[in-house]
C-alpha cells in the first residue's frame, strides 16, 4: 500500500500539466507587454528626430492625459493614413510580436496536448485500479491491495468493507445451512406418524366397510399433506439456494413427450390429450428433471381445472431465448389473479380450490434457476395460457 508522501507526489504529477500551461501563457503574456513598452519607446526615440524637446514633452504629456485619448487615437490613425499605412498594411505594428504570438500559441498547443494524452491516460489507470479493487471486492483472495489513486482511509475501508461482507457471507451460508436441517428434521418427523396413519387407515378401510369411505377421505388427507411437506421442503432448498442445476444438452420435443406420459394417468381420467407442437430438432441446454417438473406442475395445474379439451404445448427457440407456451380450454383465472398464481399457497383466484397452492411456485423457481421467467394470462377463447422463457445458452457458456 502507497505511503501518504507518494500519493501526494502523484497528485502533484496530475496538476502539473495544468500549472505548466498557465507558466506558459504568463510568460507569452509578459514578453508581449515587454515588447510593447519597447515598441513605444523605439518610436519616442524615432520622434526625438524630427522634432525638438519641448514638442516631445508636450507629446508626452498629452499621451497620458486620458481626456485627449479619443482625439490622440482619432489624429494617429489619420497620420497612418497620410503615410500610407492603411487597412492591412497596419498589420505592421502587431509584426515584432508575431514571433512571440508563435511562439506561445504553439507552446499552448502543445502543452495543452501533452496535458489532454496525461490526463486520459491518468483516466484510464484510475479506471483500470477501480475495476481491479472491485474485483478484488468480489475475489476470495487476502492479500493486500495498493492504490496509486486512492488515499490510505479509502482502501482501509475498503478492506474492511471486503472482510465485513465475507463474515456476513458466512453467517448466512451457517443460517441457511442450520434452516435447511431444521427443515429437513422436521420433514422426517412428520412423515413418519403420516406413514402410521396411513397404513392404520387402510387396514381400517379393508376390515370395516363401515368406515371405509372415512378411511379412503383420511387417505387422501395424508397424501396431499405427504405432497405438501415435501413441497414445502424442496421451497426451502430453493431459498437456501441449495438446490444445484445439472444441465445438458436435452431433446426438446422427447422431454415434453416423457412429462407427458408421466401425467397420462392423471389426464386421461378427465379425457383430456396433452398435445405438443414443436420442432422435433430443436435442443435446449437444461436441468431434464426441473424442466420437466416445472412444466409438468403447469400442465397439472391446467387439467386440474379442465375437462374434455386437449392442453396444447407449443415449442420453439431462436439466437436468443427458447419459447414454450401451454394453453388449456379450463375456467382461467379472475380478474386480476393472474400475476399471482406463482406465489405461495395462491391458488390463482380459481375456482377449484384443489391443490396447496405450492407446485406453480415450484415451477417458478426451477424457471428461475434456469435464468428464464414464466407469465400467465387468460385467453381470449377461454381458459388461460402460460408462456416460459428461458436464454438459449451452449455448454460453454453461463450454465457450465
Amino acid at each position: 500500500m502507497k505511503n501518504t508522501s507518494e500519493i501526494n507526489a502523484s497528485v502533484f504529477h496530475k496538476q502539473s500539466f495544468p500549472v505548466t500551461l498557465i507558466v506558459v501563457l504568463v510568460m507569452g503574456f509578459m514578453a508581449l507587454l515587454s515588447l510593447f513598452v519597447l515598441q513605444q519607446i523605439y518610436f519616442l526615440g524615432a520622434l526625438s528626430k524630427q522634432i525638438d524637446s519641448n514638442q516631445l514633452t508636450a507629446l508626452i504629456n498629452s499621451s497620458f492625459r486620458i481626456q485627449a485619448l479619443g482625439e490622440s487615437i482619432s489624429n494617429g490613425l489619420q497620420a497612418l493614413r497620410h503615410a500610407g499605412y492603411d487597412g492591412v498594411s497596419l498589420f505592421f505594428l502587431i509584426r515584432p510580436a508575431l514571433p512571440i504570438f508563435t511562439i506561445t500559441g504553439l507552446c499552448a498547443v502543445f502543452g495543452f496536448a501533452i496535458y489532454s494524452r496525461k490526463r486520459r491516460i491518468i483516466l484510464k489507470n484510475l479506471q483500470d485500479e477501480e475495476r481491479k479493487i472491485v474485483n478484488w471486492i468480489h475475489s476470495e483472495v487476502n492479500h493486500e491491495i495498493d492504490s496509486m489513486h486512492f488515499s490510505n482511509a479509502i482502501i482501509k475501508a475498503i478492506v474492511s468493507q471486503k472482510h465485513l461482507i465475507k463474515k456476513q457471507k458466512e453467517m448466512h451460508k451457517e443460517d441457511t445451512t442450520r434452516i435447511m436441517h431444521f427443515a429437513e428434521d422436521i420433514s422426517h418427523q412428520l412423515k413418519t406418524p403420516l406413514a402410521v396413519v396411513r397404513v392404520a387407515c387402510e387396514r381400517l378401510a379393508l376390515q370395516n366397510d363401515s368406515v371405509r369411505v372415512t378411511a379412503e377421505t383420511c387417505l387422501s388427507q395424508i397424501s396431499k399433506m405427504t405432497d405438501m411437506i415435501q413441497d414445502l421442503l424442496q421451497l426451502g432448498r430453493f431459498d437456501c439456494q441449495k438446490q444445484k442445476m445439472n444441465f445438458s444438452l436435452n431433446n426438446a420435443y422427447e422431454l415434453l413427450e416423457v412429462m407427458a406420459n408421466d401425467l397420462y394417468f392423471i389426464s386421461a381420467r378427465k379425457n383430456i390429450s396433452v398435445e405438443i407442437d414443436g420442432d422435433p430438432t430443436i435442443l435446449w441446454y437444461c436441468d431434464p428433471y426441473w424442466i420437466k417438473e416445472a412444466i409438468g406442475n403447469i400442465v397439472k395445474n391446467c387439467i386440474e381445472h379442465s375437462a374434455d379439451s386437449p392442453i396444447n404445448i407449443k415449442f420453439e427457440s431462436n439466437n436468443t431465448y427458447n419459447q414454450i407456451i401451454i394453453e388449456d380450454n379450463g375456467c382461467g383465472f379472475e380478474e386480476g389473479f393472474e400475476s399471482q398464481i406463482f406465489e405461495r399457497y395462491s391458488l390463482g383466484g380459481t375456482r377449484r380450490k384443489e391443490g396447496a397452492g405450492l407446485g406453480m411456485a415450484i415451477a417458478n423457481e426451477a424457471i428461475k434457476m434456469h435464468y428464464g421467467k414464466i407469465t400467465a394470462a387468460n385467453r381470449v377463447e377461454g381458459g388461460a395460457v402460460f408462456q416460459i422463457f428461458f436464454p438459449r445458452f451452449d455448454a460453454d457458456s453461463i450454465y457450465s
